[in-house]
């Protein structure tokens, strides 16, 4: 099918047999088995990762940076990248895995710098706190990534699944004020947290929005990330729950609504939730082709 090589096509297959079923964490590790012989074959890290950098005073306040040693007198743009984990679970990296280590692969492959970042997590920490927490971080790539070789004024911030909802509550205004973004990416997301009503995503959006409907209301990123002026990209998976597709659609409808125009878009052909994310940098999957497509725009 379209988007694998053919030395690849085993992945496709692995996917779709992996969406028959109702995803849970199982999945996720069955995702992560299925890529990393791929990932291991072509190689998933950056020639240089930085870890465990403190962007604030909390343990979990760090973050990672992938670049390229020998090109640190350059300004490339930065992807500043926001892992999932349904709000109460999240990691920059797996030591002994290709996760989160692709996403750098991936963005040195495409003459930029990732920035990989952990923030505070639910039940502890909820609304707004993960939104601050990606300010906090920003500001740090701001400050210190030009000694990296990246460019503090061409910053793409992307994140997935939960990290999709925190980018979009940041941009938002929900963390303060976002300041100058190069462009924003989110995978899979929520974004209205109010019209998430079936379990098992329900419960975990009440852990960190909370369960009144009012404030659920209140706390929707949709009309601030919609009305955000730069590049903005928003992809779902082929077998995405429905719930997140139906996010990805009222997104939509509202930037078209208060900009006049549609984002760029793409629904991931092959895949299921994480699937596009874990793979990246092993197929040439739609989050791929647009992401490249918005690193170009970036960089002209």
């Amino acid at each position: 099918m379209a988007g694998f090589s053919s030395a690849d096509r085993a992945l496709s297959d692995a996917f779709r047999t992996l969406a028959q079923a109702p995803f849970s964490p199982q999945t996720t590790e069955a995702i992560m088995r299925v890529v990393r012989e791929p990932h291991q074959r072509r190689g998933y890290a950056a020639p240089g990762i930085e870890r465990d950098i403190a962007y604030g005073p909390d343990p979990r306040q760090r973050l990672d940076v992938h670049y390229d040693p020998e090109a640190v007198n350059q300004q490339v743009p930065v992807l500043v990248w926001v892992p999932g984990g349904g709000f109460v679970f999240s990691t920059k990296w797996q030591p002994g895995t290709p996760h989160w280590d692709n996403i750098g692969a991936w963005a040195r492959r495409n003459h930029a710098i990732a920035v990989i970042i952990d923030y505070r997590l639910a039940p502890q920490y909820t609304w707004p706190v993960a939104a601050g927490d990606l300010a906090s971080a920003i500001e740090w790539v701001r400050q210190n990534i030009i000694a990296y070789g990246g460019d503090p004024n061409r910053i793409v911030l992307a994140g997935a699944s939960s990290g999709a909802a925190h980018v979009a509550s940041f941009v938002a205004g929900h963390g303060g004020d976002p300041g100058s973004l190069a462009g924003v990416v989110v995978v899979s997301g929520i974004y209205a947290p109010a019209s998430v009503t079936e379990a098992p995503l329900s419960i975990l959006v009440g852990k960190y929005y909370g369960v009144d409907h009012d404030e659920l209301r209140a706390r929707s990123s949709v009309p601030g990330l919609a009305a955000w002026p730069g590049p903005l990209l928003v992809t779902v998976a082929e077998f995405d729950p429905a719930t997140l597709q139906q996010q990805a659609l009222l997104l939509l409808a509202e930037r078209f609504q208060a900009r006049g125009a549609l984002p760029y878009f793409a629904v991931d052909p092959g895949h299921l939730h994480a699937s596009d994310v874990f793979s990246l940098g092993i197929d040439d999957s739609a989050l791929d082709l647009m992401m490249r497509r918005l690193l170009a725009e970036v960089t002209s």
